[in-house]
């Protein structure tokens, strides 16, 4: 499996929502299940983003295939998502 590290900031209708943040959570990591992802935890912070996730996914079409199930709420915008260390690269072992 291969971590993707996720963030942005939220839009407009976002910020109006953000008390329902434990719902949006929920159903986020139902999103990233049901495209076969697994959203394993998500930092609100301070700066240009909003958020950072740490997602696992067996492939780039997976991840992608789970942002685009997620964004169909318009409450946050991703701004970048690059991939991270993989278990597919010889120089790293997870302990």
């Amino acid at each position: 499996m291969a971590t993707y590290i996720w963030r942005g900031p939220w839009t407009t209708k976002g910020m109006e929502k953000i008390n329902d943040l434990p719902q949006r959570y929920e159903m986020t990591q139902n999103a990233f299940k049901s495209a076969g992802a697994e959203l394993k935890d998500l930092y609100i912070t301070m700066g240009t983003d909003d958020w950072t996730g740490i997602v696992e996914a067996p492939s780039e079409e997976t991840m992608m295939k789970a942002l685009a199930h997620d964004r169909r709420g318009g409450l946050a915008k991703s701004q970048t998502m690059s991939a991270c260390i993989s278990q597919r690269h010889s120089y790293y072992q997870r302990a």
